[in-house]
C-alpha cells in the first residue's frame, strides 16, 4: 500500500505541476486542442480527408483509424471508468488555460488520449508514411489535457495503452495489407517459330503424369528437329534438367507436377522466359497444359501430359 500511495502522490504532484505551468503559448494553445479532440471530432475530420483523397490505402488508414477508435472510446469510456471511479485532478490553473467546461466525469482513464492513441495508431499500421504527423497530433492532444488540469499524468498513460493496444488488435480481424507490392508478372512474347523443333531440348519423365514412351515417340515424329530426353525416377531429374538447359534455345518439359515445379526453378535460374511459343506438341504458356486450339492434334495417349514447360531466351 505504501508504494502505491507513492505512486499516487508522485502522480498528483506531477499533475499539479504540469498544470500551473505558466506559459501563454500554453494557455492559449493547449484548450483549443483540447477542445478540438472533444467527441474524437478531429479523427473524424482527418478520416474524412484521407477517404475523399480517393487513394485506396489512404481508405484503408481511415477505417483502421476509426474502428480502432471506436474500440478504444468504449474501453475506456464503459470498462476503465466503471472500474476506477477517480476523480479530476485538484489543480489551480491559470484561467487562459482553463476548458470552458470542465468535465464532470471520472478521471481514469482518459477517454480523449484512448480515442488519439488509438487512431494514430490504425493509421500508422496502413499508412507508415503518416505516422510521425498523427502520432505528433496524438501527443499533442495528451499533454493538452494534462495542462488544462483535466487528468493525472497515469490518466494518460493508460489511456494510450488502451488506444494502441485497440489499433494493434485490428490486425487479428482484418489484416494489413503487404509492405512490399507484388511482384508484376511479366506479360508473354511470341517466340521465333520453331514448327519442327528448331533448337528445343524436350525433357520427357515417363514416370511421372501421363508421359509415356508412346508419347516420346509420336514428339520424336512430330518435332524432328528437337532434342528429346528420356528419363524416369530411377535418374538425376535435376542433373538432366540442367543439362538440357545448357544446349536449349526452347526448354521444354513434359511430366507431373513435381517434374515441372523443378523445371521451373532450373529455367529461372538458367534466365529462361516463359513465352508463346509455335512449337507443335508443346504448351503456349509458363506451365500450362497443351492447347489444342494452337498446337494441333492430341498425342497418341488421347491424353496431354499433366505439364509442359515451353521456356525460351
Amino acid at each position: 500500500m505504501a508504494g502505491l500511495d507513492r505512486i499516487a502522490a508522485l502522480d498528483r504532484a506531477a499533475a499539479r505541476r504540469v498544470a500551473e505551468t505558466d506559459s501563454r503559448v500554453l494557455d492559449r494553445v493547449m484548450p483549443t486542442v483540447s477542445r478540438l479532440a472533444d467527441h474524437g471530432l478531429v479523427w473524424i475530420v482527418l478520416a474524412a480527408g484521407l477517404w475523399a483523397s480517393g487513394d485506396r490505402w489512404a481508405r484503408r488508414a481511415a477505417w483502421r483509424g476509426l474502428g480502432s477508435m471506436t474500440a478504444a472510446s468504449a474501453t475506456a469510456n464503459i470498462l476503465g471508468r466503471t472500474l476506477a471511479a477517480r476523480g479530476r485532478p485538484d489543480v489551480q490553473v491559470p484561467a487562459a488555460g482553463c476548458l470552458p467546461r470542465p468535465p464532470r466525469s471520472t478521471s481514469f482513464p482518459s477517454g480523449h488520449v484512448a480515442s488519439a492513441a488509438a487512431f494514430a495508431t490504425g493509421v500508422s499500421l496502413e499508412l507508415p508514411t503518416l505516422a510521425a504527423p498523427v502520432i505528433t497530433l496524438a501527443a499533442a492532444v495528451a499533454a493538452a489535457r494534462m495542462v488544462t488540469g483535466v487528468h493525472y499524468p497515469s490518466d494518460v498513460l493508460a489511456g494510450a495503452a488502451i488506444g494502441a493496444a485497440a489499433g494493434a488488435v485490428t490486425v487479428r480481424w482484418w489484416p494489413l495489407r503487404p509492405l512490399r507490392p507484388a511482384a508484376a508478372i511479366r506479360r508473354p512474347q511470341r517466340a521465333p517459330a520453331a514448327p519442327a523443333g528448331e533448337g528445343l531440348v524436350l525433357v520427357v519423365n515417363t514416370s511421372a503424369g501421363t508421359a509415356s514412351s508412346r508419347l516420346v515417340r509420336w514428339l520424336r515424329a512430330e518435332l524432328p528437329e528437337a532434342t528429346l530426353i528420356e528419363t524416369d525416377a530411377g535418374q538425376d531429374m535435376a542433373a538432366q534438367l540442367r543439362y538440357a538447359a545448357t544446349m536449349a534455345r526452347i526448354l521444354g518439359v513434359a511430366g507431373g507436377d513435381g517434374t515441372v515445379n523443378m523445371a521451373s526453378a532450373i529455367a529461372l535460374e538458367r534466365d529462361f522466359e516463359a513465352r508463346v511459343g509455335q512449337v507443335p506438341g508443346a504448351g503456349a504458356c509458363w506451365i500450362r497444359t497443351y492447347d489444342t486450339d494452337r498446337c494441333g492434334d492430341r498425342p497418341p495417349s488421347g491424353r496431354w501430359p499433366v505439364g509442359l514447360l515451353p521456356l525460351s531466351r
